[in-house]
Parts: structure tokens; C-alpha cells; sequence
């Protein structure tokens, strides 16, 4: 019977050590998730404009859920009118998740793309945020594909 005491007392002592952990995890993430959210919104802000730097004005549009891939999408104003889209995807990178800002006009050229977040191999992977890489598919319209690192 001591066994079973010892049993219970120390399942209470475990729970209560987890349940505090899960008390102190909670309050740090209602602290830190605004200042996520806000710096995501940042990048997301700057990746906008350096994938369309003519365009004024950035309206978000409502998605579906119909393409998994596509994590938000913009239509670009500028003097009033619409001159191209913007969408922020995630693609399957080696190490992971890639998520790139890719802005095209109503031809459907490419006008810019940007890395905003990624994990792939310092030296390797991490060379497709490289300016002069990325710069290659301006004015690219579709079908794009790379081969040997160039955008065809």
C-alpha cells in the first residue's frame, strides 16, 4: 500500500512541475507573440516593395484555402489602378520551408522575388537569397525553370 502512495505523490508532483511550465509558457507567449506578428508584418512590408518597387499601394486579398502553398496574396495599386499582383508562398526547400515574396504584373513578367524566411545550408541553399541570383528572373515570364543555377 506505501506503493501505491509513493506512486500517487510522485504523479502529483510531476503534474504539478508540468502544469506551472505549461502557466509560465503560456504568459511568455502572450508577451512575445505581438512582437512576432509585428516583425512578420515588417518583413512582409519590405519584401513587398522590393519585389514591386513601382507599386503604391498593397491590398491584401481574401484566399480560399484552394492552393496550400499560397500563405497571402496582394493586388498592387498604383495611380489609382491595378498594375500586378504580389504572392507570398512557401515551397519545400532541402532544409525545410522556404518562403519567398514574388511580385508579377497584369503581362504576367516577373517582377522581383524575395526570400523572406529560410533554413537552408549556410553556403549551399542559403546562395538562392543571393541579390544577383534572385535578380535573374526579372522580367522572366512563365514557364520558368532553373537549370545548372540559371533561370531559363
Amino acid at each position: 500500500m506505501n506503493m501505491k502512495k509513493e506512486t500517487v505523490k510522485l504523479v502529483a508532483i510531476l503534474f504539478s512541475f508540468c502544469a506551472i511550465g505549461a502557466l509560465i509558457l503560456a504568459s511568455l507567449n502572450s508577451v512575445t507573440a505581438p512582437r512576432i506578428k509585428a516583425l512578420e508584418k515588417e518583413k512582409t512590408d519590405k519584401a513587398l516593395v522590393e519585389v514591386f518597387p513601382d507599386g503604391g499601394d498593397f491590398q491584401e486579398i481574401e484566399l480560399d484555402g484552394s492552393n496550400e502553398s499560397i500563405v497571402e496574396a496582394y493586388t498592387v495599386m498604383s495611380g489609382g489602378s491595378e498594375v500586378g499582383k504580389c504572392v507570398l508562398v512557401d515551397s519545400q526547400g532541402f532544409g525545410g520551408a522556404i518562403r519567398m515574396m514574388v511580385g508579377v504584373t497584369n503581362e504576367g513578367a516577373v517582377t522581383g522575388v524575395s526570400i523572406v524566411s529560410m533554413n537552408e545550408t549556410p553556403g549551399l541553399g542559403t546562395k538562392a537569397n543571393d541579390a544577383e541570383w534572385l535578380s535573374q528572373f526579372a522580367l522572366k515570364t512563365s514557364p520558368i525553370s532553373v537549370v545548372k543555377g540559371q533561370a531559363t
